[in-house]
């Protein structure tokens, strides 16, 4: 009845994915830097519990599946023989410091979205608009020529044979989530960080095993994230040609759904939605 390619199963797989996540990231209210900001602010540690529960799943998940299915992970984008360190902290500063700024990072955008914050569409609309115009835009010679520095790559490559073991992060993060639960029974509480950790480790699964089998459209090797796949989506809105349809996009709209869909089963949110409209009227 469905006579479907297998590019086109990646991209209802990974819609289907991105819709879970922002069910249970809406429903939780998950979200990395909103985790930050509760430890330092009121001492609270229950996000950040389900932050860390994610990275723990979302590592070993990814490792069983890598392990039983034969997935080369190092296909990826985030594995380059040539890697400018010096690139990766300074962007990861300005990320954080934008998180921060910004309330949240692109998927704590879009689950904001999807609840009805307007502040959250401009967000993820400059997101987007960055992401295209660092990648493809008036901003890619200025941020390639700095991530292409060989000058740093040569600096950076004297830190290529620093190895940090998997099993090392896994402890550490067990210790953090130990620190923050310290009742075993909280760790019942923490399913939203289970599903979505499992959730990383499934993307991983479908685009590295099920997507190696395309032959019609390449699909790359990857997991969940929004930065870049919101200026995919901008970009197919903006041309709207189907040939633009891509894992990114449909990692957006499953999210955006997801989020929206979860909002008829989050209380405080319709709540909050009656309070304003009758504040309005």
């Amino acid at each position: 009845m469905f006579d479907l390619e297998i590019y086109e199963i990646v991209f209802i797989a990974f819609f289907a994915i991105a819709f879970v996540f922002g069910f249970f990231a809406q429903q939780k209210q998950f979200c990395f830097s909103g985790s930050l900001k509760d430890y330092i602010q009121i001492k609270s540690t229950k996000r950040a519990a389900s932050v860390v529960m994610a990275m723990i799943v979302a590592i070993i998940s990814t490792q069983i599946f890598a392990s039983i299915f034969d997935i080369d992970l190092s296909s990826s984008s985030y594995f380059k023989s040539n890697i400018n360190y010096f690139a990766i902290i300074i962007g990861g500063v300005l990320f954080g410091a934008g998180m921060m700024i910004a309330d949240g990072c692109s998927s704590r955008s879009i689950v904001k979205f999807s609840q009805g914050d307007a502040n959250a569409l401009v967000t993820l609309l400059f997101i987007a608009i960055f992401a295209f115009a660092s990648t493809k835009g008036f901003l890619f010679v200025l941020v390639n020529g700095f991530i292409n520095n060989q000058f740093m790559i040569d600096i950076s490559s004297n830190l290529s044979n620093f190895t940090l073991n998997i099993y090392f992060v896994l402890v550490i993060l067990v210790l953090i989530l130990a620190y923050f639960v310290k009742k075993v029974k909280r760790v019942f509480s923490l399913y939203d960080g289970v599903i979505i950790g499992f959730l990383v480790g499934l993307s991983w699964f479908i685009s590295g095993y099920i997507g190696d089998e395309s032959i019609e459209k390449e699909i790359q090797v990857q997991a969940l994230s929004y930065v870049f796949p919101s200026a995919k989506t901008l970009e197919f809105f903006t041309f709207f040609e189907i040939t633009e349809l891509s894992i990114g996009v449909c990692i957006v709209l499953g999210a955006i759904f997801g989020a929206y869909f979860s909002t008829f089963f989050n209380k405080n949110i319709v709540l909050d939605a009656l309070q304003k409209s009758i504040l309005i009227n």
